[in-house]
């Protein structure tokens, strides 16, 4: 794609702008402090080519490179993963160790569109181009990509929620070790406070052993019970690569995942009520600020 000029913010502006001034010699005026604090929260523009299927439902942002000229962008022909966003970057990423994936997208025609997107603006660059994804030669047959690729998209759907449960699992064991630390800085806390805060840390791992299976078992790579997470990742592992009908066994580990997660997504959500609940107890007892209390 080429794109002939990408917006520059006011603060790119205003340098290139004194640059030219200093090269003349000439006073460089203060733009003054209302400007400057405008400016430093000003967004970076963005490229973006957003790819739709032949109904027009988008299903996938691809970035692009945020300069002037011609460029390329591949999709790898996948949906977006399910994953939780993480913005925290490890020091070291193993070779090994891929970045998350979504299921692949079932073939047929598609459209993309470039878009640059500059302070909360979104202006399509040219009009929308049309292709088609074929399905490869050695499909065997009978094979019906459309319903293949609806299973791996509710599993899709399924796992993104699994992960989120997996994410609130997390914060909820941060908010127990602040909230730890918090008792041994709260004089009026009672043996109660204590008492519940073993209970709250039990019910999680309790929780955390539900969606994810046993650590101890697993410590010692020994044979477990299929957990929620265990049973979509199986097919996400095995299935998500290919473009053959589900089977079975995948079928089935899928039912029985949604049927997990749904009483387990209710049993999540009382216990975050009752966290929520044994933090206003403490804070109502003089405790400091801990993450994730509300005011």
């Amino acid at each position: 794609y080429y794109i002939d000029e990408v917006p520059k913010t006011a603060a790119k502006s205003r340098k290139v702008e004194e640059v030219s001034l200093r090269e003349k010699q000439a006073s460089i005026p203060f733009p003054g402090w209302e400007v400057l604090r405008e400016q430093a929260h000003e967004n970076e523009p963005q490229v973006l080519l957003l790819v739709k299927d032949e109904s027009g439902q988008p299903i996938r942002w691809i970035e692009g490179t945020e300069a002037s000229g011609v460029h390329r962008a591949s999709w790898d022909l996948r949906l977006p993963a399910p994953h939780a966003i993480n913005l925290i970057k490890p020091a070291f990423k193993p070779p090994w160790a891929g970045d998350p994936k979504g299921p692949l997208a079932a073939p047929g025609k598609y459209t993309v569109t470039l878009y640059i997107i500059h302070q909360g603006v979104m202006e399509a660059q040219g009009s929308s181009q049309h292709f088609e994804v074929k399905p490869v030669p050695s499909l065997m047959a009978g094979t019906d990509v459309a319903a293949v690729a609806a299973f791996q998209k509710k599993t899709s759907e399924l796992m993104g929620q699994i992960k989120g449960a997996g994410q609130k699992i997390t914060e909820a064991y941060t908010r127990l070790e602040y909230l730890k630390a918090a008792l041994k800085e709260t004089p009026k806390a009672t043996s109660k406070h204590f008492a519940q805060w073993n209970q709250q840390r039990t019910q999680l791992d309790q929780l955390q052993m539900r969606l994810s299976g046993d650590p101890i078992r697993q410590g010692f790579n020994e044979a477990t019970s299929p957990s929620i997470s265990g049973r979509i990742g199986h097919i996400a592992s095995g299935h998500w690569a290919t473009r053959q009908n589900p089977t079975q066994t995948y079928q089935g580990s899928f039912e029985m995942a949604a049927r997990d997660f749904t009483q387990f997504r209710g049993d999540l959500e009382q216990y975050l009520l009752a966290l929520e609940q044994y933090e206003a107890a403490l804070a109502a007892a003089g405790a400091p600020y801990t993450r994730g209390r509300k005011f």
